[in-house]
């Protein structure tokens, strides 16, 4: 049975594990399954899901592609104190009013595309990115504002930094962007690919494919592998998984 669409393992959960032997045992069992695409973002986890990520792939990199993003201001205390996430969460949800307030903002800008990057490359440990993108713009961006974007990622792909540039978010966010050519590849929500216009020559990625199953599968012998594997064939687009489950990752071995 021959692919049109590959399939990504989503690393945006796997901070809700408390153990790092955890994360990591979850990581290379994804590996082990088969998954060689990833996507992960400095905000997951506050950077520590870019690094656990980094970590996992040691032995990998040559064979993996990784997704991330920039954009949400985030402080990045789990990339710089992995073994005390928990603990710094815990107390800045109880002493902080203001807790969770950089997720309300963006910062799309050359200066911070650049810096963000940078940090992702090192969390990474990687030389490149195979896909970066805004993540989820809160609002239309002005045109002077994406042309800048545009253009400091052109230079990106000419120093090797990154493949390929793109955008991530629902429709309502990302929707301007739909017929811009100069995105190589657009990552939505999989219950909004009717609202988006995307030439097939662009890579499109879509996620939160499990709630599409609930809503569209009344078939109780088809399994969310099956839907997935089925999707994969024939809905010719990339699909994100995402569980910290070991069971539930298992199953994706039916996918491969």
């Amino acid at each position: 049975m021959i692919s049109t669409g590959t399939l990504i393992f989503g690393v945006g959960a796997i901070h809700h594990l408390p153990f790092r032997t955890q994360r990591l045992r979850l990581l290379r069992q994804a590996l082990d399954v088969g998954f060689r695409n990833f996507d992960v973002a400095p905000a997951y986890g506050n950077g520590l899901n870019e690094v656990e990520l980094g970590r996992a792939l040691v032995g990998f990199r040559s064979e993996c592609q990784i997704t991330t993003k920039f954009g949400i201001p985030v402080d990045l205390y789990g990339a710089r104190h992995p073994n005390l996430f928990f603990l710094i969460r815990g107390i800045r949800r109880l002493s902080d009013t203001r807790y969770g307030d950089e997720y309300k903002r963006r910062i799309f800008s050359a200066v911070e595309m650049v810096r963000s990057l940078e940090g992702s490359l090192k969390r990474l440990k990687r030389e490149y990115i195979d896909d970066f993108m805004i993540h989820e713009p809160l609002g239309i961006l002005a045109k002077a504002q994406v042309a800048d974007l545009h253009e400091k990622a052109s230079r990106l792909k000419e120093q090797g930094k990154i493949l390929r540039w793109g955008v991530a978010g629902p429709a309502v966010s990302i929707v301007q962007f739909g017929s811009d050519p100069r995105f190589d590849v657009l990552q939505f929500p999989f219950e909004d690919l009717a609202k988006i216009a995307v030439a097939p020559s662009r890579r499109r990625i879509a996620y939160g494919v499990y709630r599409s199953y609930l809503a569209a599968v009344s078939d109780e012998n088809m399994t969310f592998a099956t839907f997935v594997r089925d999707r994969l064939d024939h809905g010719g687009m990339d699909l994100i998984v995402a569980t910290i489950a070991p069971a539930t990752l298992a199953s994706f071995c039916k996918c491969f």
